[in-house]
């Protein structure tokens, strides 16, 4: 049952990161390894980065959520923007 009730989750959980991202975030990376759940990618500033993460703490799915790091980057147009690495972990 439980790996029944995990299987569904991860859609869940996608589907609210969809809903909660704001437009000038964008994500390069997500796993989830057992009941971790990592994340990297780029903004256009910090104040989305720290919007994300408030919207995701609201989440029914996420818990623990950590900025891992956060530093200023170049995309491949080498414009500036903020590149980040977060951490959560999946509610029960």
């Amino acid at each position: 049952q439980k790996l029944l009730a995990d299987r569904q989750n991860l859609p869940r959980i996608m589907l609210n990161m969809s809903q909660v991202i704001p437009k000038e975030v964008w994500l390069t990376e997500f796993k989830v390894q057992s009941d971790d759940v990592s994340m990297k990618g780029y903004s256009l500033g910090y104040n989305q980065i720290s919007d994300f993460m408030k919207n995701l703490s609201e989440s029914a799915y996420l818990s623990d959520l950590k900025l891992g790091s956060t530093q200023a980057s170049r995309d491949e147009t080498g414009s500036e923007v903020a590149q980040f690495e977060l951490g959560a972990k999946k509610r029960q």
